[in-house]
């Protein structure tokens, strides 16, 4: 199955909250290959919308986070598999 199906947001608030850190500078990248290390928290939290508590925003951040980790790790191991 492809990564970004299997790591999608399964809720509402989950599209929306990939949606709004899906956009570049949220991502740091890291060594020659430019890989993803994690999510920039401090710049994801100032995007958090009116009426979601920060409790509720920093959990949806921490699924985006490890779904998008998961399919750049997938990624590049279906890269080097592939020479």
């Amino acid at each position: 199955m492809c990564p970004e199906v299997e790591h999608a947001p399964a809720t509402a608030h989950g599209r929306m909250a990939l949606e709004m850190v899906d956009r570049p500078g949220l991502w740091p990248r890291a060594g020659i290959s430019g890989l993803i290390t994690g999510l920039d928290w401090a710049a994801a939290a100032a995007l958090r919308p009116a009426g979601i508590a920060a409790d509720a925003w920093a959990g949806l951040l921490a699924g985006v986070e490890a779904g998008v980790i998961a399919q750049v790790v997938e990624a590049a191991e279906r890269k080097s598999d592939n020479g």
